[in-house]
């Protein structure tokens, strides 16, 4: 059960100006930053604290940026790391995550998982899930 999903661009470019320093300047500040506005966003959207996520999953970019988001926050050891086994696997790196979860009983019925992903720096959103129940014993 979706409990909260909430996307955002910056909308940079749009002047039809893309160059490459300007892209960089904005890209290389914006996951902290990002993410500090994203995350509050998102549990609001869901009438949640973030003392009410089980579980945090990142777009695992590299873990330098995730626990520069994390260690702030106090969320650390509510957060799910698979970077070290993949390396940063661009866009299936959320899946890849909540698939090791799942194999490490990390997600039950009912735990609250929150997505949080960026692409390529200038796309960003959060997903607030129940976590339902799944047989999976055919896999």
């Amino acid at each position: 059960m979706t409990l909260s999903l909430y996307n955002i661009t910056d909308g940079v470019g749009q002047d039809g100006i893309y160059s490459v320093p300007r892209l960089y300047r904005r890209k290389k500040k914006t996951p902290r930053t990002v993410t500090a506005k994203i995350i509050p966003q998102g549990l609001e959207r869901a009438g949640l604290q973030l003392s009410d996520i089980d579980l945090f999953v990142f777009h695992q970019a590299n873990i330098q940026m995730i626990n520069n988001i994390t260690d702030p926050l106090g969320i650390t050891d509510r957060t799910y790391n698979n970077i070290d086994w993949f390396g940063n696997t661009t866009s299936a790196s959320v899946g890849l995550a909540l698939d090791g979860a799942v194999k490490e009983d990390l997600l039950r019925p009912g735990t609250r998982v929150m997505i949080i992903v960026l692409g390529g720096g200038f796309t960003w959103g959060t997903c607030i899930l129940k976590w339902p129940s799944l047989d999976l014993s055919g896999l």
